[in-house]
């Protein structure tokens, strides 16, 4: 009896997990067509079958992209991206991708502190990370440490010629 509860037990998780990689699928594919809402609230419904720090990024990511396009509530979606991204770091610290999208919407939200000390941290684990140096370089201007800035934009350039040119451009030419 304790057998067939446990295989059932079982059976309705892989099930539930399933659904929840339908519902992942579907999101990607309404965030590809732009339909944020739709994808988050398929995210939604994914990380109530399934939770897993895949689909707190995935989400924290969607709500980043919302408050990126949104005139107003854009606070709002940088606060729920902020948390469903410290969500999948907790369940899985090796989210460097939920990191660098909790240090994007800090930085849209003005909170650079938090944004240099996110992008530090991508940096740590991937030291050629150009978009965590640019976004961190432009946190560091913000909040007045141009030598640092300058630094980063240095590294920039050296990585991706590209990049720390674009940098450059950002920064006023410095």
């Amino acid at each position: 009896m304790k057998l067939s509860a446990i295989v059932m037990c079982g059976l309705l998780v892989g099930a539930l997990t399933g659904l929840a990689q339908n519902e992942e699928n579907q999101a990607g594919a309404l965030i590809h067509q732009g339909n944020l809402a739709g994808a988050i609230a398929a995210l939604d419904t994914a990380i109530t079958r399934a939770p897993s720090a895949r689909l707190y990024a995935a989400r924290a990511d969607a709500y980043l992209r919302k408050g990126r396009m949104a005139q107003r509530d854009a606070m709002v979606a940088f606060d729920q991206a902020i948390a469903d991204a410290t969500e999948a770091v907790s369940r899985d610290a090796s989210q460097a991708g939920a990191v660098m999208t909790r240090a994007l919407a800090h930085q849209a939200k003005g909170e650079h502190t938090a944004a240099v000390a996110d992008f530090t941290a991508v940096l740590a684990s991937n030291p050629a990370a150009a978009d965590a140096l640019v976004g961190r370089s432009l946190s560091y201007k913000a909040i007045g440490n141009t030598n640092a800035a300058q630094k980063d934009q240095q590294a920039v350039g050296e990585i991706n010629t590209r990049k720390g040119a674009e940098l450059q451009q950002q920064l006023g030419g410095n």
